[in-house]
């Protein structure tokens, strides 16, 4: 079950959009105690984390591997944006963290 925020605008048919490599980074930062903050369409098609970690903790190889990571880095929008390079129309956003540094996941490669 993905936990989200009760305030923010979530909806299930965003979540099911989702190819299986970005469920699985969204399930697997639930998972690790962090929440889905909104998700949206028609700027992006995107699933933005309330937290930027927990993420990536338990994700397998195989799928790592299909994941790329585009700094966004503008304090207006979100801090960076998870992609999946098989399937390109949805991203999973991470916001800039509410306190401490922005620590961006460098396991990835970016684009």
């Amino acid at each position: 079950m993905i936990v989200m925020d009760e305030h923010a605008s979530v909806l299930q048919e965003h979540l099911d959009a989702l190819c299986p490599e970005l469920a699985a980074v969204v399930t697997d930062a639930v998972d690790e105690g962090n929440e889905v903050a909104e998700t949206w369409t028609g700027f992006g098609n995107a699933v933005r984390l309330k937290n930027p970690r927990p993420v990536l903790t338990a994700i397998e190889d195989r799928v790592r591997a299909r994941l790329t990571y585009h700094p966004v880095r503008d304090p207006h929008y979100w801090l960076g944006e998870i992609h999946c390079r098989r399937h390109p129309g949805w991203f999973v956003a991470l916001p800039y963290p509410a306190h401490g540094p922005a620590d961006e996941p460098t396991d990835l490669p970016q684009s």
